[in-house]
């Protein structure tokens, strides 16, 4: 079963027209199935299994101590959402990326018919922004892959002598090494850096090793160390230190 989480401002269910005419857009056959009055929708995902929908008349649990990214909504939009909906489909197979793929087009499908503010799939650790997960989603089609911005979840870590890091989740679950990428608190194109880094990650064959350098430019040689990770728990992560 793969399983996404959709915040919204309250939890009236969409339309089932709503939900199929907007599954169209990610290439997804929708045949809706009877439910009870409002407490769920329900779908054959033609050729692949079954979509569930369920409204939640609560804020998502320990919505105030997730993390948030670049690619998420404000503090403030995140409070003020009241429910959150709990997608589930049964009848995806294959590896994690492919899986993943299928599951972010299906979840950006719903919560545009949601009309949602914030998305995320199970294990991710912050919401992204619905409307840009929805863009990303479909863009990402073509390659029948997920989009780097919302395959792999970036949160901020701080850093001594007033600099910031950012640290990857996700690449993990594509055996991949995470990373832990530090710079200069008022530097430029260091987030733009993190991403050319997934997305080079995603990539390759075989995991970025240690004694690798990389850079923004053909002259920076900038090491690629393997360290702790910041949180003090899990597996050691591919740590990069930008320039001040």
């Amino acid at each position: 079963m793969d399983v996404a989480f959709i915040l919204a401002a309250n939890a009236e269910l969409p339309s089932a027209e709503a939900v199929k005419a907007a599954a169209l857009r990610y290439g997804l056959q929708l045949n809706a199935e009877p439910t009870p009055a409002g407490t769920s929708l329900s779908f054959e995902i033609a050729g692949v299994g079954q979509l569930s929908l369920m409204p939640i008349p609560a804020p998502y649990p320990d919505l105030a101590r997730l993390p948030t990214s670049p690619t998420s909504p404000s503090r403030e939009e995140l409070n003020n959402t009241k429910a959150h909906f709990v997608v589930t489909v049964l009848g995806f197979s294959g590896p994690p990326r492919k899986r993943d793929a299928r599951m972010a087009g299906v979840t950006a499908a719903v919560a545009t018919a949601c009309d949602a503010v914030g998305v995320k799939l199970a294990h991710g650790v912050v919401f992204h922004k619905a409307g840009l997960y929805a863009e990303l989603a479909a863009a990402a089609l073509e390659t029948a892959d997920i989009a780097p911005e919302i395959a792999i979840d970036i949160s901020t870590t701080s850093e001594p002598r007033g600099r910031i890091g950012f640290l990857t989740h996700g690449l993990a679950r594509y055996e991949r090494s995470e990373f832990h990428i530090t710079a200069s608190s008022e530097g430029r194109g260091a987030l733009g850096f993190v991403f050319d880094m997934i997305r080079w990650q995603l990539s390759t064959e075989i995991d970025v090793l240690p004694g690798h350098t990389v850079g923004r430019t053909a002259e920076e040689k900038l090491a690629v160390r393997r360290g702790p990770s910041p949180t003090g728990r899990g597996p050691e992560v591919l740590r990069i230190d930008l320039p001040d």
